[in-house]
């Protein structure tokens, strides 16, 4: 495990568009839209022209080698804090876990089954229906929806 790693240089946390639009939305902190709809007149609120090259174009994109080019890091010179993030749906990235244990009726004999992980980061996608998941101290409850 390496004892540094890098995150982006940035402050935007929220990027709205639609695939057709000339324009886009970025925004710096966690707010949601009243009535599910964002006006004009929010300070919030940054419209950027989706022709130029911008941080927050490049990311909407998802070109890693863009992304590398175009976007500046910071070094943090410790290990990577311990997290789960919801990907989408029932897919997790696990940052720094160790341990995985699934408990789910009707599978493993009733047995909560371990997975050791080694890596740094791991994605995992769960398609049962378990009823406990625990990575480390973290509880992962899963979207029945999915």
């Amino acid at each position: 495990m390496h004892g540094y790693y890098s995150m982006l240089a940035t402050d935007i946390t929220t990027i709205g568009f639609a695939q057709d639009a000339d324009v886009f939305i970025q925004m710096t902190d966690n707010r949601q839209p009243l009535n599910e709809i964002w006006h004009v007149s929010d300070v919030a609120l940054t419209f950027l022209d989706r022709n130029r090259p911008t941080w927050a174009r490049v990311l909407m994109e998802g070109n890693l080698s863009e992304i590398k080019a175009t976007c500046q890091y910071r070094v943090h010179k410790s290990p990577h804090p311990l997290s789960v993030l919801r990907v989408h749906g029932n897919t997790f990235l696990l940052t720094n876990i160790t341990e995985l244990c699934l408990h789910c009726p009707g599978h493993f004999q009733g047995q909560e089954q371990v997975l050791h992980l080694l890596g740094t980061q791991t994605l995992h996608q769960f398609d049962c229906h378990c009823d406990q998941i625990h990575a480390d101290e973290f509880c992962i409850i899963l979207d029945l929806n999915f």
